[in-house]
């Protein structure tokens, strides 16, 4: 039996798709997180795309996780939570 491959989609690509999902977000009022998986940056260049720049943007990559490599674990997932609760965000 061969091995399977996971697909993998862009969340956020999949939502903008959904007009009263990207009327929300474009309408948002306090500043978007958002968090990547990988140095592509992808949902932050989609976001771009959309207009929607006023962000604060996290990857994962900054936490030494590696997409496709990296084990989830409680304690890198806590690492990333404490982050985004200790930035400035104005």
């Amino acid at each position: 039996m061969g091995i399977k491959r996971k697909k993998r989609i862009c969340k956020i690509s999949a939502l903008l798709h959904f007009p009263t999902f990207r009327k929300k977000v474009k309408a948002q009022q306090t500043k978007i997180i958002v968090l990547d998986g990988c140095p592509i940056n992808c949902a932050e260049k989609i976001l771009g795309k959309e207009g929607i720049t006023d962000i604060t943007h996290i990857n994962t990559t900054d936490f030494d996780i590696v997409k496709g490599k990296t084990p989830f674990t409680k304690e890198k997932a806590n690492e990333i939570v404490e982050h985004i609760k200790n930035l400035q965000i104005n």
